[in-house]
């Protein structure tokens, strides 16, 4: 009976092994999404056709054509395609990277300076055209943001908006940005940078 029990035993971990190791990884496929809000934060930026580089802002200020923020998308992830497997949990599954895609558009972005910046900029005006929008992975090139928008590249996960143009003078100020947006869970997202003092030269 010992023998029997034994035997059996073995027999069912055989079996298990040979189950397990014909079944097919199941891992998480592609998935949509939509964007719920973004995180921004304010860099010191490098750039060229290589890439973008980033660098945290030193002593509050920092020199007009460097002045960046990096606005990454939240996602809402939706019809994510997972599945639990004893296969995949006991094996080493190799499972491609899963692609989010989305139907959420960027339909405008308003740049408004809380300080005066130049003759034609008091407080309160719309500085937007002062500003270059980058897209990480888009060949690094840069965009005014009205030429960016028209173009109906698919959503961009992060960009950057770069200033490009210096002030009369030295000036401490923030800006307020609001993103606009389509087919999103939200259609409107505003936020305000830090006060910097931003150099003009």
């Amino acid at each position: 009976m010992k023998k029997a029990t034994t035997f059996f035993i073995f027999y069912f971990a055989f079996l298990m092994l040979n189950i397990i190791s014909c079944t097919t990884c199941n891992c998480q496929k592609n998935a949509n999404y939509t964007v719920k809000g973004f995180e921004a934060n304010t860099y010191s930026i490098d750039y060229s056709e290589t890439g973008f580089q980033f660098s945290d802002i030193t002593n509050n200020q920092v020199i007009f054509n460097k002045y960046s923020v990096a606005i990454e998308a939240l996602k809402e992830i939706h019809a994510s395609n997972f599945n639990f497997s004893v296969a995949s949990s006991l094996y080493a599954c190799d499972c491609i990277a899963p692609i989010y895609t989305t139907q959420s558009k960027l339909t405008n972005i308003t740049i408004t300076t809380n300080n005066y910046f130049d003759a034609s900029h008091d407080a309160g005006s719309d500085i937007s055209a002062y500003f270059n929008i980058g897209i990480d992975n888009l060949d690094f090139q840069t965009y005014s943001i009205g030429n960016y928008l028209t173009l109906n590249e698919k959503f961009p996960e992060l960009f950057i908006l770069i200033l490009n143009e210096a002030p009369t003078e030295n000036i401490t100020t923030s800006f307020t940005i609001n993103i606009s947006l389509d087919n999103a869970t939200i259609t409107n997202y505003e936020f305000t940078t830090d006060q910097l003092l931003i150099l003009k030269e």
